[in-house]
């Protein structure tokens, strides 16, 4: 999460004027990332919990949500299950919040079909106890008190939909905002490059996302750290039928090194016999922007060569 003036709260936006002070970072993989649109849908699904996850802890009520992984990364994948998931996601994590209270779903569209809304609306008896279609362009649905751990008790946990612009507080009344794309956590285009337009210093922002992020990435990837918080059990869908879910205390699949491979596998090779002073292994899976900076730490000569085309590419 980031302020929307430079990242370390100087300066002023139009976004700040306006009462929008927040912008949370999804940033999960394009759908080129996994063999399956199933697992590309999990994988947006859980950075939207996630970001309801950092809201709750920095104590917003409000969260504006828009179709994140919906432009340019999505592919060939099936745009429908993937708001689907989002709005299921959005429920399930909403459902064990104590102080976020509404979730605002953004079609950011220009024009019908409005994918949130029309899905919501399939989905309004399965999900709601009371819903209020105020509009062609709005709905209201206050959640089922499903939830068995905590006490609802004196709220109601709603999400709403609503058509238009998520940089207009007027339209949703949320503080915090939550930026669709940002795979490799930098603002470009559509969406991300809209918000960009109204903050302070999108460079700022950028850098400041990018830092947050490598530490966010490095807590989850050191084994030898401290034991971090279990995630929440439930993701946007339950797992397929018949597929083993890995216990508390059982170490779960090797993570791929890029090329198809466990690096974890048994090559026959004896791993006492690697040297010592080798450090550890390079993550295969950065983004081009962080080997560029990489190159640069090695002969700053380097770093220019690897030009923005080149990423492009």
């Amino acid at each position: 999460m980031t302020d929307t003036l430079d990242g370390s709260g100087n300066g002023s936006s139009i976004l700040n004027s306006k009462g929008i002070t927040h912008i949370i970072h999804a940033g999960p993989k394009e759908r080129s990332k996994f063999p399956s649109d199933e697992e590309f849908v999990e994988c947006v699904v859980k950075s939207v919990q996630n970001c309801i996850i950092l809201a709750e802890r920095n104590n917003f009520e409000k969260l504006a949500v828009p179709l994140v992984g919906g432009d340019i990364f999505l592919g060939k994948a099936d745009i429908e299950k993937l708001a689907e998931g989002i709005i299921r996601g959005v429920a399930n994590q909403l459902a064990e919040c104590q102080k976020v209270k509404e979730i605002m779903l953004i079609d950011f569209d220009k024009k019908p079909p409005y994918l949130f809304l029309k899905k919501i609306q399939q989905l309004e008896k399965e999900l709601f106890s009371t819903t209020v279609p105020l509009s062609a362009d709005r709905f209201i649905g206050i959640l089922k008190n499903n939830n068995k751990t905590n006490s609802w008790i004196g709220q109601q946990k709603t999400i709403k939909v609503k058509v238009g612009d998520i940089r207009d507080k007027n339209l949703h009344s949320c503080s915090a905002i939550v930026n669709a794309a940002n795979t490799y956590y930098g603002m470009g285009s559509g969406l991300a490059g809209a918000i960009k337009a109204q903050t302070g210093n999108a460079g700022k922002i950028n850098a400041k996302a990018k830092e947050l992020i490598s530490e966010f990435n490095s807590l989850i990837d050191d084994s030898s750290g401290p034991e971090q918080p279990k995630p929440n059990p439930k993701p946007g869908d339950n797992p397929k039928p018949g597929k083993k879910q890995p216990s508390d205390d059982s170490q779960g699949p090797a993570p791929d090194n890029g090329n198809g491979n466990n690096d974890n596998e048994d090559n026959g090779k004896d791993d006492s016999q690697e040297p010592t002073d080798k450090g550890p292994k390079k993550d295969t899976d950065q983004s081009p922007n962080e080997w560029r900076e990489e190159l640069k730490n090695i002969d700053p000569n380097l770093e220019q060569s690897f030009t923005d085309t080149k990423i492009a590419e």
